[in-house]
């Protein structure tokens, strides 16, 4: 590795971590962001009295998947629950409209009129 390629990472010792960065443009940097203003899905992998379980978790986006996910993980393992995250990945189709469906049946809230400040 050259002495240019170590200038792309730096580390973070008191967050445990080592992180990449580079220059992009406003609208690499928009179109990056915008990804994550959709449904996102959080797979846990669950494992208790000798059996396995894929839990899936509904997001309106990634910063509250990512938030939910951590969340999920603190409280179940405070509860000495075995579990791992798998993943948090955009949403699909099919399962988007599941979340949209299941969700208006407990609130209301409909396609197409989600408000922010409800997250």
């Amino acid at each position: 590795m050259d002495r240019q390629d170590q200038r792309l990472y730096a580390s973070e010792p008191a967050a445990g971590c080592v992180y990449g960065y580079e220059s992009i443009t406003h609208e690499q940097a928009l179109a990056l962001a915008g990804t994550g203003e959709s449904p996102h899905v959080i797979e846990l992998v669950t494992r208790s009295n000798g059996a396995s379980e894929l839990r899936r978790h509904y997001c309106m986006d990634l910063h509250q998947a990512a938030a939910k996910a951590a969340e999920i993980l603190v409280r179940m393992r405070q509860q000495r629950q075995r579990v791992r995250l798998a993943a948090v990945r955009p949403a699909t189709a099919a399962e988007t409209e599941a979340f949209f469906t299941e969700l208006e049946l407990y609130d209301g809230l409909r396609r197409g009129s989600v408000n922010r400040c409800r997250l």
